[in-house]
């Protein structure tokens, strides 16, 4: 979490992050958020498979708009919520989900894309096959961060896996940022484990192991409780994160 936020120049924030369990926003705060109007946002909410929200479509247009009449400020605002929904948490159809928009008006995205990357991750390495619904490019530029640039470079004729199949322990950069002011977070409360939730299911965050990687050295090997973990699907357990 760490990572992502410097990475993406933001802040971990001490407000509840996404629930999924929170009041659907009303148009007042929508509209106020995006700079439309009331109308407009009653107008154009639509359900697709029992969820509430906007077509891609019509944000895209009223950012056209905004940024033809040189509202800027309006244009960054729907630019940052349509950039939450197709980037940070991608699906299927063009269709930005309440989901999306309670999150864009928390401003607190990070726990939601570590809990979204880790159940993606996890649920496909499970069934050993799927498409990982996360945003891809984070998790990419997180895992390239650790990587020696030898291997970004073509050598030898080897295809980029068999050169990452090809480093040691010491070739990995675990440590990759800077330690100067950097808080790390390595329990909730009197438990060593985050739970985090994502937009499809919850997954157990385990940050005790993360020490190593910033550098910190354990006393002790971790503990079955330092490293159990939870993973539950919102749609096969829907009470399963109360």
């Amino acid at each position: 979490m760490e990572e992502f936020s410097e990475m993406l120049y933001i802040p971990i924030r001490d407000q509840l992050p996404f629930t999924s369990l929170e009041n659907n926003p009303n148009p007042e705060v929508i509209a106020a958020a995006l700079h439309l109007k009331k109308s407009e946002i009653e107008n154009n909410w639509e359900t697709r498979s029992g969820v509430k929200g906007f077509l891609a479509k019509f944000l895209l247009e009223k950012a056209r708009s905004f940024l033809d009449s040189m509202s800027y400020h309006a244009f960054e605002d729907i630019l940052a919520l349509l950039i939450y929904r197709l980037v940070f948490f991608p699906n299927p159809g063009q269709f930005i989900d309440v989901h999306a928009i309670k999150i864009f008006l928390t401003r607190n995205p990070l726990p939601t894309l570590l809990g979204d990357i880790l159940h993606s991750h996890h649920t496909c390495t499970m069934k050993k096959q799927g498409t990982l619904m996360c945003c891809t490019p984070l998790l990419s530029w997180w895992f390239i961060s650790h990587l020696p640039r030898s291997v970004m470079r073509k050598k030898q004729g080897l295809r980029c896996n068999q050169r990452i199949m090809s480093l040691s322990h010491f070739d990995i950069r675990w440590c990759s940022l800077s330690k100067e002011n950097i808080t790390i977070i390595d329990r909730c409360g009197q438990y060593p484990n985050v739970p985090l939730l994502g937009v499809r299911g919850g997954i157990t965050y385990n940050p005790f192991l993360a020490l190593r990687q910033f550098g910190y050295s354990r006393r002790d090997g971790p503990h079955h409780m330092l490293i159990q973990g939870i993973v539950f699907n919102y749609e096969d357990d829907p009470q399963g994160y109360c």
